[in-house]
C-alpha cells in the first residue's frame, strides 16, 4: 500500500486540506470551491469537465482549462482557476513575418484567469493575435 493509499488520497496531504484550494465548475461555468478532494478529483477525472477551448492554428496548438486547484497563492483575491498555453503541434510552426521570434515568445507560453469567461476571452484573443501574426 503506498503513501496515497494509506491516506485516503489527497485529503490525507496538508497541502491539500486547504481551504480554498479545490474547486469543480457548476454547469454555469462558475467556481464551486469543494470540501472533499475525493469529489473534486472524480469530477476532475474528465478533461471535457476541465476544458474552456483549443485550437490549433499555423502550427500551435492553444488550449485554455480550468485547473481546479487556485493558483492564487497570496490568498488575496477570488482566485486563479483557469489556465491557457501554447505549444508547437511540430519542429517548426509557421512563423508569420517574424522569424523565430514568435517561436521563442509562444512555445510553454502560460497565462492565467480567475473566471470562466476571463479565460475564454483570453483563449480567443490568443488565437487572434496568433492567426493575425501580431504577436
Amino acid at each position: 500500500m503506498n503513501r496515497f493509499e494509506e491516506t485516503e488520497g489527497l485529503e490525507g496531504i496538508p497541502y491539500f486540506s486547504q481551504p480554498g484550494l479545490l474547486a469543480i465548475l457548476n454547469e454555469a461555468k462558475e467556481v464551486v470551491v469543494v470540501r472533499s478532494a475525493r469529489e473534486w478529483g472524480e469530477w476532475m477525472n474528465s478533461v471535457e469537465n476541465r476544458r474552456v477551448a483549443e485550437t490549433s492554428l499555423n502550427g500551435w496548438w492553444v488550449s485554455t482549462v480550468f485547473l481546479g486547484i487556485n493558483h492564487d497563492y497570496s490568498g488575496a483575491g477570488p482566485g486563479i482557476w483557469f489556465e491557457t498555453m501554447v505549444f508547437a503541434e511540430g519542429k517548426e510552426p509557421m512563423v508569420p513575418e517574424l522569424g523565430g521570434k514568435l517561436r521563442e515568445h509562444l512555445n510553454d507560453m502560460q497565462l492565467r484567469y480567475r473566471t470562466y469567461a476571463e479565460a475564454a476571452r483570453g483563449h480567443e484573443g490568443l488565437v487572434e493575435m496568433i492567426r493575425c501574426g501580431l504577436f
